[in-house]
This record gives C-alpha cells, sequence and structure tokens, in this order.
C-alpha cells in the first residue's frame, strides 16, 4: 500500500509539473542552464515538448504503483516504458534547444578571434 501512495503521490507531482511548463509556459521551473539559450519565439514550443514529457513521465510513474498491483510484471514493464519515454521527450528537446545555440555561440567567438 506504502508503494502505490508514494508511486502516485510523486507520479501526480510530475505531472503537474509538467502541466505547468507545458500550458502555463513556467520555463523558471526548469533549471537555467537548460533554457538559457532558447530564443523567445521557440520558448512555447520548448515548453510544451518538454511539460509533455514530464506528464508522459509522471504517468508512467503513477502507473508503477497502479498497473503493477492490476497487472502484475507487465504493468511495471509498460510503465517503467512510459517513464523512459517521457523523459526521453524532454531530454531530447532540451539537448536540440541548446545545442543550436551553443553551436552559433562558438561559430560568434570563432569569428571574434579572428
Amino acid at each position: 500500500m506504502g508503494k502505490l501512495i508514494l508511486t502516485i503521490g510523486l507520479g501526480a507531482f510530475i505531472m503537474y509539473m509538467g502541466i505547468m511548463i507545458a500550458f502555463k509556459e513556467r520555463i523558471d521551473l526548469i533549471h537555467d542552464y537548460h533554457h538559457r539559450y532558447v530564443e523567445e519565439e521557440n520558448k512555447p514550443l520548448f515548453c510544451r515538448l518538454v511539460g509533455s514529457g514530464m506528464m508522459i513521465a509522471g504517468i508512467g510513474f503513477a502507473g508503477m504503483g497502479l498497473l503493477s498491483n492490476a497487472l502484475g510484471k507487465q504493468g511495471y514493464m509498460i510503465s517503467l516504458g512510459l517513464l523512459f519515454l517521457g523523459i526521453l521527450i524532454a531530454a531530447i528537446t532540451i539537448v536540440k534547444f541548446n545545442a543550436i545555440h551553443q553551436v552559433k555561440d562558438y561559430a560568434k567567438k570563432r569569428e571574434q578571434k579572428k
């Protein structure tokens, strides 16, 4: 019972954070390093993708308790898959949006040295 309450509670918190980022565009909830280079016009898309990834991860985390009780090992594996899918979506989004600007910054610094 304790595992069920813990996974549902943490999953709900992760989903809440995802909702705040995706729909309220609370980019300040993400560490400054990850969104420092995101251009203003890309911030809504960035927030939507990172927040969606967090919501999927939260559903997966909450499902670990619910589905593992209902379906056993298969339910746990489905939930684990959702958790990793959500993390993957958020991570790819962060890398994609940050990497573009890091390359541009590197090119600018290189030009200034010439």
